[in-house]
Formats: C-alpha cells, sequence, structure tokens
C-alpha cells in the first residue's frame, strides 16, 4: 500500500485478520481487514493497534454513521474509486424536473421594476417562509446520506481522519463543479457547514464558490420550497464567513473575482511551489495508472465476451 491513492495490491503483504465495524443505530455489521483500515485511518490505527477494548474484541460501534455512508466507505477503501453516483444524478434528470421534490418547480426572475420601488438589496428577497410539518419531514428526507452521498462521505473521512480519502472526494468535487461552472447546491452546503470545521478544505471550497459565483437570478430559477428550507437551516458562521468573503472583495481592490483557485489550493499538503508541483505530478501519475486499469478491465471483459460468443456458436 505505497501509494494511498492508488488501489490495494493484494501481494501487498497485509494480514488476513478481519475486524467488525458496526454502524448505525440498527448496528448493521461489516467485516473489514484490520490492516487495511488502519493503514487508511489514524482513528481505526488508534482503535486496532492499541491497548483500548476494541483492539481485544476487534469490534467498534460508529453511532453517527449510516450504512449507505460506509458502504461508500468500503468501496473506495478497497478499490480507491469512488463509486458514488450522486454527482452525475442531475444530469440524469428530465428536463425542468427537479432535483429535491420530483416535479417541475417553476422560478422567476428578479423584477427590475420591483427593485426600483424596494431602492434596497431587499427587493431580490422573498424572506424565509413559515415551514409547515409535512415541509420539515420532506426537508429531513432530502438531506438523507441516500441523496447527499458525497459530502456524507467527506463528513466521514473527515471524522475518522481518513486523508486519502478526503482529498479524493475534493479532487472529483472540484472537478464536477468545474466542469460545470456551477457551486455545491443548499442541501450539500448545510451538511456540510453543520458537520466540518468552516476551515476544512471542503467547506473553504464552497464558501469561495458562493462568495465569487453566487447569482441571485440563478437562485430565482431554482425555486423549489424544499430547497428554498433547507437554505433556512444554514449555520450562521458560514453565513457571516461568506459576508466576510464579500466584504474583502469589496474593500480591497487587489482581490478581486479572480475565479476558480487551483485544486491544490484546498488540498492539505503545504502550498509552496515545490509541494504544489509534485502534488500535481502524482496527480497526473495516478490518472495515468486508473485508465491503465480500465483499458485492461475493458480487455478482459471483450475477450471474455469473445468466449461468450464461441460458446454460443
Amino acid at each position: 500500500m505505497a501509494n494511498p491513492d492508488g488501489p490495494i495490491s493484494f501481494s501487498s503483504g497485509f494480514g488476513n485478520q478481519l475486524v467488525t465495524i458496526e454502524v448505525g443505530e440498527e448496528k448493521q455489521q461489516f467485516q473489514v481487514h484490520r490492516d487495511i483500515l488502519t493503514a487508511s485511518s489514524t482513528f481505526f490505527k488508534a482503535a486496532f493497534d492499541g491497548e483500548f477494548r476494541e483492539a481485544k474484541e476487534k469490534l467498534i460501534h460508529l453511532t453517527d454513521t449510516a450504512p449507505t455512508t460506509f458502504r461508500d466507505f468500503l468501496a473506495w477503501l478497497y478499490s480507491r474509486r469512488l463509486g458514488v453516483p450522486e454527482l452525475d444524478d442531475e444530469d440524469e434528470l428530465e428536463e425542468n424536473e427537479c432535483f429535491y421534490c420530483g416535479f417541475n418547480c417553476p422560478g422567476k426572475s428578479i423584477d427590475p421594476e420591483e427593485v426600483k420601488k424596494a431602492r434596497g438589496a431587499l427587493a431580490a428577497y422573498e424572506g424565509f417562509p413559515q415551514l409547515s410539518r409535512q415541509e420539515e419531514d420532506k426537508i429531513e428526507a432530502a438531506l438523507k446520506p441516500e441523496r447527499n452521498r458525497f459530502p456524507c462521505l467527506y463528513v466521514f473521512a473527515d471524522r475518522y481522519d481518513v486523508h486519502a480519502l478526503r482529498k479524493a472526494i475534493m479532487d472529483d468535487t472540484w472537478y464536477y463543479y468545474e466542469r460545470l461552472s456551477s457551486y455545491p447546491d443548499w442541501a450539500f452546503v448545510l451538511i456540510a457547514s453543520k458537520n466540518l470545521p468552516i476551515r476544512s478544505p471542503l467547506c473553504r471550497y464552497i464558501v469561495d464558490q458562493y462568495v465569487e459565483h453566487y447569482d441571485i437570478e440563478e437562485e430565482h430559477a431554482r425555486n423549489c420550497p424544499i430547497e428554498l428550507g433547507i437554505r433556512q437551516k444554514l449555520p450562521l458562521e458560514f453565513v457571516f464567513t461568506i459576508l466576510n468573503g464579500l466584504s474583502v472583495l469589496k474593500h480591497h481592490p487587489k482581490v478581486s473575482r479572480s475565479g476558480r483557485k487551483p485544486l491544490c489550493a484546498y488540498h492539505e499538503h503545504p502550498q509552496d511551489e515545490a509541494s504544489i508541483q509534485a502534488c500535481a505530478k502524482a496527480r497526473i501519475e495516478n490518472k495515468k495508472r486508473k485508465l491503465d486499469l480500465l483499458e485492461e478491465e475493458y480487455d478482459i471483459e471483450v475477450e471474455l465476451a469473445a468466449e461468450q460468443k464461441t460458446k454460443r456458436t
């Protein structure tokens, strides 16, 4: 396991001892190779390699983790691939279909005449609605780990100190929104800002995107009452961090809206030039390894398909 970002090599000599992880209130059990788990997380290393009860019983209970999230973690742990489809889900929606409620949520543009009448920023703001119990239940459902697997998996990686997983999620998130020229939705933001330190890489990324690119016209285009209800629950620290960022842009002329920061700005390595170049080189090499693996898998599938065709004939 010399390369923390690469797939597990089953010839690398790790032991075959298994440990049991009980997840969630229902205590769903998962068995994991201890050496692989402890090599990836300082939390699990301390738990299973020390003198604690968990090391003797070879069992630990994670009350704050959903089974969906832990399954996603295991998929990454053994393959070093993020098999989480969530960031592509919105691409599969039908035209005008809302990601949150599944219906067509018509938006509306800001009326310039209303702006003139109001003579202030509140012209573009309708205020928080009073949420019914039914709407609260819908919001709770919209925030479940099954629907927000990327931010929930990052929270897990932060909570249990899985550095390579944090980096992998940060990389995929950055590339995804770079491709769309967009920023995370309110559910993503709420889960991250409520469960992570505001200076964590993912929160810093979200803050930067909202400070640089938030568009009230786009906000009105996304007029789902469930999503707007989620917005009401944002932590004050996150809101004030956004205000601070906007103030910096306003009062410091040398700081401009310069676009998206490079990916390495959200990595946990030192930000000197040598470290950034080394990270970029490692990232390219890792992508090449992944492409080589995909090519090998493709060749195997083609070969198997040819064999099956020969047998049928």
